[in-house]
């Protein structure tokens, strides 16, 4: 089994230190050089008082077959409304499904076109104050904004090849696109570099401008769109073969790649090269760094062999097959895998750091740290379920059954008193 080492983006993140000698104290925190370090070494959660969800969800929407407003596939994003209304937005019909509390369809906004609230390629969307809904579209380079009824309020055509990964409480945007792209034409492992930036939409919000529309989709500067940089980073690493007249590239499984998080003016941001997550502000600056001080899991021969098993699936003609067998043969593969590959903040602060995982047939585990950074103890989400929001008793998310159909799902969220 081949093995490389992945270059560490040592800018973000560092090894874990263990300064001062042994500590037998959970969780302990110093500043070094104006940040703040939290390092944890076990839950603060006793036994009995762990947070826990429901096994059966208090909500799903969805159906294998019915009504089309039920049918749902490729859901790109979903938020709650004031009322516990569902907001769905359905990448396959890129559209956006309202839902109310109890799980039945009220309405639907757009379809897919390139007009004013008509979409392509729906990458996110936000319910804001008021429950009025914002959706990015476009590969992420359009927003528009809707109320509370459905109404098209406005439309701003944001810089184009970005990928929309969150939004602030000020009204501005975290966005990731490729920088310095690597133009290497040897085949081997190569990362690419992102650069994550904030972006600030002039008034997108604001009820001054809900009547102003964009009538022009064309091609736009970025006068409307003041941008700063908040860090470039390495990319995945990826795996390059010639194949015919030309390269084509694939995922190396089981290397680390920047995630990110979003709450209030903060970027919570790591690539689990180590079990590591630093917390930037909006405007720039690392203020603190939150530590879980165990060991990365080890790759295993039966993790090289899942992988395979599941490579070789998505084969489905004789010539992927052949490639499948290739790309088996020749893709290596780290000797460790990442601490974790996913992050979300609660709507307490709580930070939630999903433990790496290949098999979604298998539950997720979510180590889950308090508002300053202590480790509480971990949570565990259904099999074949992505969580996309965590509120005080309850998260949601996509869960897809054993036919690949998609729901929309709330589970109730227990927490320890």
């Amino acid at each position: 089994m081949r093995r490389f080492t992945v270059p560490l983006f040592v800018a973000l993140l560092s090894l874990p230190s263990c300064e001062g000698g042994a500590r037998t104290e959970p969780s302990v925190s110093r500043d070094s050089a104006g940040i703040r370090i939290i390092e944890s070494r076990a839950p603060l959660w006793r036994a009995g008082s762990a947070w826990r969800l429901d096994p059966v969800p208090a909500l799903s929407i969805g159906s294998v077959e019915g009504e089309e407003a039920y049918l749902l596939a490729r859901v790109a994003g979903v938020d709650r409304l004031s009322d516990g209304g569902i907001v769905v937005a359905n990448g396959g019909s890129d559209d956006v499904r309202v839902f109310d509390a109890r799980g039945r369809h009220r309405f639907t906004i757009g379809r897919r076109g390139e007009g004013p609230g008509e979409f392509t390629w729906i990458r996110a969307l936000w319910v804001l104050p008021g429950d009025s809904i914002l959706v990015a579209s476009s590969g992420g380079g359009r927003f528009t904004l809707f109320d509370a009824s459905g109404g098209l309020a406005a439309t701003r055509q944001g810089p184009p090849f970005i990928d929309p990964l969150g939004r602030f409480s000020d009204g501005s945007f975290l966005m990731a696109r490729y920088a310095n792209p690597d133009g290497a034409t040897e085949p081997g492992i190569h990362r690419d570099s992102l650069l994550y930036a904030v972006y600030r939409a002039r008034s997108i919000d604001a009820a001054a401008e809900a009547r102003e529309l964009v009538s022009s989709f064309g091609p736009q500067t970025l006068v409307n769109w003041p941008v700063d940089t908040l860090a470039i980073v390495a990319g995945g690493a990826r795996y390059r073969a010639l194949r015919g007249p030309g390269m084509v590239q694939e995922a190396v499984p089981f290397t680390a790649d920047t995630r990110t998080a979003v709450a209030g003016v903060e970027v919570f941001m790591g690539d689990g090269t180590t079990f590591q997550v630093d917390v930037h502000a909006r405007a720039g600056g690392l203020s603190r760094r939150i530590r879980l001080l165990e060991p990365n899991p080890v790759v295993t021969d039966s993790d090289v062999a899942a992988w395979q098993a599941m490579r070789r699936s998505w084969a489905r003609t004789d010539d992927q097959r052949a490639w499948a067998e290739r790309v088996i043969a020749e893709m290596p593969f780290p000797r460790v895998k990442p601490a974790y590959s996913g992050l979300m903040v609660d709507t307490g602060g709580n930070l939630w750091v999903e433990r790496f995982a290949l098999d979604r047939e298998i539950p997720s585990r979510w180590a889950v740290f308090d508002p300053d950074g202590r480790y509480l103890g971990d949570v565990e989400t259904p099999a074949r379920f992505i969580m996309r929001g965590i509120g005080e008793d309850w998260i949601i998310g996509v869960w897809w059954n054993e036919e690949d159909v998609e729901f929309v799902r709330v589970y109730r969220l227990h927490r320890s008193v």
